[in-house]
């Protein structure tokens, strides 16, 4: 890269003063204008060169040429000699010269110069560029110098003497000789020296080289070891090197290609703007910049020599202009960019340097320069234009302050720029090349919208300050305040075709976030809604109405400045009126009094929103409020039910009806006048008898009205069933009562323990019966099969184990189609009777009605539906007492109150037995001779009745055996004396019958 510099150098007559017999001279010295070019590499440059300090015994060269063009008188001032060539090329900071010119004054050329320089300044150096000073001072030459080229392993040396100079100030006399090698090939160069005896004279000399582009090393001082100085022109040594004193220039190494350490850094402004990186000779931070940032790049005192800095782009090219910074103490770039991209800060050190530093990276301003502050996003998308601000005022958005911008790809958006305390993107020239931090920045978002003209609403958050404009219009939403998190709802706009949103925003410190939505007016928007109470009991203070089009989220009450409201009541349908006063978001109806009338007040409130923006007329208005609608009612008030019935059972009772009542009607019945249930579709004053339907038991009946105040209950009813709770129960060992409640279509099952059998059941009903537990169920005459009790009792009288009865229409008739129907049954069971046995006592229920009964006990040996006649015995009481049973046996009861009667379901009473037939032989243990067919055992109920065989228990079966024995009248049993009978539990002998042991 090329860096073009103008440099005026005026210099003014002034007398010299010598200190021999020299004339007084007058110098009168031109005024330079001097136009060069520098460019800096991070190649080969004088103050690249590696400097070192060495002895070596001095020899004054013999056999040499005195150098051409200069005078061989001595005591001559300020000569400079012909352009003479060289020997061999020789390449010095990277450019081949084959030409020089040697000055009196103790220094050398590569170029055509016309002047000696007695004046030993940086400007001079600057004047003779490219130069060598082995001892730059104001001196003259006793004799002429001289050169001798020599050859050493081929390559040849260079060898130019200035002998026994002296100081034009001092004595004449031998103060100093020196030398300047030049090696062929390497091109180092090397000073070399010999002091002589006169040392008189002011010195104020400088030693080093200076390159064609300005760059060079000068010592500090002329000892054993100085230090090489890239920073510093010395202009004052002021005494001579020792005699065998060397000083060598040896060209850098090669620098092998630019390498990157660490990763590319990226300035977060405000929070990470100085950044180092751990970087060694030939090493490069790369960096993201920005056009019109200023940055900081150093190093400190990392290497023994020079430590330089160069800006490579990222083809390791030089910037252009070149920029770069030398120093023996570490070097510091100052750099305002000049283009947004990536940068290579490189550091290189003279002399094949390998110790590693610390390189600082500090961003130290951000202006960008480069990209618009105006460009909005096309086709409703934003650009954001970030700039770095300390709060509201002043005005964030000025061209010191402007960072950047990044993009949003929709039109509605909700940032909060990746949280607290973090850094989002910033980009220049489409590429991020830094990022903010999310304390203290505003961003300017422009967005170039596609929609057509119209009314609007927009929503915009803001964590801090929002601002929004139209167009470059005034602000239709100014809200520049610290503030939390705050949504600004429904700010309605009336825009034109395409128009140009801009939403500013800002940042102080904390929780930060911007958001933007908008979407077209729509009339329906106007909503309220209701208290959580609005029907109220005799009077009452309804809460607020709630309504939509809030404005600002942190204050619900704050009036929207873009919407007019307006509130209407209208009482019992009468026509809406404006409510005086009533014009905020919400509306408080007042308190309303007892309501003393026998119906509901109604009230009805809505609200009307008009449109506040200017130019919209009634385009923009809303549509008004759904109303909300509060009711004031009256207490309610439960009445008289009419008077109790006595009635049959299985017939219905007469209407019910309610009277005094105030409310809605809800008729209820019960079993027990505790737990009452509603009777669907009973609801008005009169409950019919049809509704009721046949009670099979007494019932009570009550009415509740409802309102909004509260549920009152009427007088109770008492419909007594005459001749009802007919029931009858038998128990027997092992005995109990077991229900199901199975769903149609479904299966239920009952089971009947080992060594029992189903005797009763109690409760039959397929459709809607109710109740929950056994005992509490009830039939609903209006829906339940007639067949339910009779195939229940098919399937369980008398039969053990688990029963399975599937409650379906095909199994029991549809008696409700439609309808969801359930069967419940309740069921008991208990032990056979040994035949010729009473069962015991067949316990029966007191029916309900007058309390006046009569009963007559049936019982049949043929089924559980046929015949029936009366039992035997006394059997006209509550209760009943067979007599002794020799077979299975269902009883049943009339029950009879006035003319009002009911029969019971059956209980059946299961006999077992093992009867003497005796249609073999009169032999025991003769298995034909019993009935069923089989000899007796321990478990058996033997019965012997009059037979013609009768029988004997003889023979070689010593033991027989009998759990009870019943002799009839007439019948005889034999037990021969070398034989037993073994009886379990009872033997029974008729007056007629025999038992005869021999």
């Amino acid at each position: 890269m090329l860096i073009t510099k103008f440099y005026i150098f005026i210099e003014f007559d002034t007398q010299k003063q010598k200190f021999n017999t020299a004339p007084t001279m007058i110098r009168k010295l031109l005024l330079l204008i001097i136009l060069f070019i520098q460019y800096l590499s991070f190649g080969q440059s004088a103050n690249n060169y590696c400097f070192s300090s060495s002895t070596s015994t001095y020899s004054n060269l013999t056999g040499a040429t005195a150098f051409p063009g200069m005078p061989t008188n001595g005591n001559n001032d300020d000569v400079i000699s012909s352009f003479s060539t060289l020997p061999f090329t020789f390449n010095f900071a990277g450019i081949n010269y084959t030409q020089i010119k040697i000055s009196e004054n103790g220094w050398l050329s590569f170029a055509n110069v016309n002047n000696a320089y007695f004046d030993n300044s940086a400007a001079n150096a600057n004047n003779a560029k490219p130069i060598l000073f082995p001892f730059w001072d104001d001196m003259v030459y006793s004799s002429v110098p001289r050169y001798r080229i020599d050859t050493v392993s081929g390559s040849r040396i260079l060898k130019i003497e200035w002998i026994q100079q002296y100081f034009y100030n001092g004595n004449n006399g031998n103060a100093i000789s020196f030398q300047v090698w030049l090696y062929e090939g390497s091109n180092k160069i090397e000073y070399r020296y010999s002091r002589g005896n006169n040392n008189s004279g002011n010195i104020s000399a400088s030693i080093g080289i200076y390159d064609a582009n300005g760059n060079y090393i000068t010592l500090n001082d002329s000892g054993s070891n100085p230090t090489g100085q890239v920073d510093t022109f010395t202009t004052s040594i002021n005494a001579r090197p020792a005699t065998n004193q060397v000083y060598t220039f040896t060209p850098p190494p090669a620098q092998p290609t630019p390498t990157q350490a660490g990763s590319l850094y990226t300035f977060c402004i405000d929070n990470s703007n100085t950044q180092t990186n751990t970087v060694s000779n030939g090493q490069y931070s790369l960096v993201n910049v920005i056009q019109g940032y200023n940055y900081i790049f150093s190093v400190d005192n990392i290497f023994a020599g020079a430590e330089n800095l160069i800006l490579l782009d990222n083809s390791n090219n030089n910037l252009s202009p070149s920029v770069g910074s030398s120093g023996t103490s570490g070097a510091t770039v100052t750099w305002t960019a000049t283009f947004s991209g990536q940068v290579r800060v490189l550091l290189t050190g003279n002399c094949g340097e390998t110790n590693s530093g610390t390189m600082t990276l500090r961003l130290n301003s951000a202006s960008n320069t480069l990209d618009s502050q105006t460009t909005a996003g096309a086709n409703n998308t934003w650009i954001g234009h970030v700039y770095n601000s300390v709060g509201a005022a002043p005005s964030p958005f000025t061209n010191a302050n402007y960072a950047g911008y990044y993009t949003i790809g929709t039109e509605n958006f909700d940032t909060d720029f990746g949280g607290d305390y973090t850094c989002f993107p910033v980009f220049s020239n489409g590429v991020q090349r830094a990022s903010m931090y999310t304390e203290g920045f505003a961003v300017r978002y422009r967005m170039q919208s596609t929609r057509p003209a119209g009314c609007y609403l927009i929503r915009i958050i803001g964590d801090d300050g929002v601002r929004l404009s139209i167009n470059n219009g005034g602000y239709i939403l100014d809200r520049w305040v610290e503030q939390g998190a705050t949504t600004y709802s429904n700010i309605l706009v009336n825009v034109p075709a395409n128009p140009i949103f801009t939403l500013e925003y800002y940042e102080n410190t904390g929780a930060n976030r911007v958001a933007f939505n908008i979407t077209p007016f729509d009339a329906a928007l106007n909503t309220i809604t209701a208290p959580a109470t609005v029907n109220f009991c005799n009077g009452g203070d309804p809460a607020v109405i709630d309504g939509s089009l809030q404005y600002n989220s942190a204050d619900p009450n704050a009036a929207n400045p873009y919407i007019n409201f307006q509130w209407q009541i209208q009482t019992d349908g009468g026509g809406f009126s404006n409510i005086p006063g009533a014009t905020g978001r919400t509306y408080d109806p007042p308190a309303m009094t007892a309501n003393g009338t026998a119906n509901d007040i109604v009230y009805q409130y809505r609200r009307l929103a008009t449109s506040n923006v200017a130019g919209t007329g009634t385009a923009c208005d809303f549509t008004a409020s759904t109303p909300v609608t509060i009711t004031n009612s009256p207490t309610s008030v439960g009445g008289t039910a009419s008077a109790n019935q006595s009635i049959c059972y299985g017939t219905q009772p007469a209407n019910i009806t309610l009277s005094g009542y105030r409310g809605n009607i809800q008729w209820q019945a019960s079993i027990d006048n505790t737990n009452f249930n509603n009777i669907d579709g009973a609801t008005t004053a009169v409950l019919a008898g049809s509704q009721i339907g046949s009670l099979t038991k007494t019932t009570y009946y009550r009415a509740t009205t409802s309102g909004t105040c509260n549920i009152a209950t009427s007088t109770v009813v008492t419909i007594t069933v005459r001749a009802g709770n007919n029931i009858i129960s038998f128990s027997n060992g092992t005995s109990g009562t077991v229900c199901m409640q199975p769903v149609e279509n479904a299966t239920g099952s009952l089971t009947a323990p080992a060594g029992t059998y189903f005797n009763n059941v109690s409760f039959a009903s397929y459709g809607t019966p109710t109740g929950t537990t056994c005992g509490s169920f009830v039939i609903n005459p209006f829906c339940h099969s007639a067949t339910s009790q009779s195939v229940v009792e098919s399937a369980l009288l008398g039969n053990s184990n688990t029963i399975l009865i599937a409650a379906t229409n095909g199994n029991f008739t549809d008696p409700c189609v439609g309808t969801t129907k359930r069967l419940y049954v309740t069921a008991s069971y208990s032990q056979s009777i040994c035949a010729g046995n009473s069962p015991g006592t067949i316990t029966g229920s007191i029916p309900t009605g007058s309390g006046t009964y009569t009963y007559l006990w049936e019982s049949s040996t043929t089924s559980n539906t046929t015949g029936f006649s009366a039992a035997s015995g006394t059997n006209n009481g509550q209760n009943y007492t067979p007599e002794t049973l020799t077979q299975d046996t269902w009883f049943r009861r009339n029950a009879y109150d006035g003319a009002c009667s009911s029969v019971s379901a059956v209980v059946l009473v299961k006999v077992i037995a093992k009867v003497w037939n005796g249609n073999t032989n009169t032999d025991w243990n003769t298995a034909s001779n019993w009935t069923p067919n089989g000899v007796p055992t321990a478990s058996d109920c033997v019965v012997i009745p009059n037979t013609t065989n009768k029988p004997i228990i003889n023979g070689t079966n010593t033991n027989s055996y009998a759990n009870t024995l019943s002799v009839n009248n007439l019948g005889a049993l034999t037990v021969n004396s070398t034989n037993t009978l073994n009886i379990t539990n009872t033997i029974a002998v008729n007056t007629t019958g025999s038992l005869i042991f021999n």
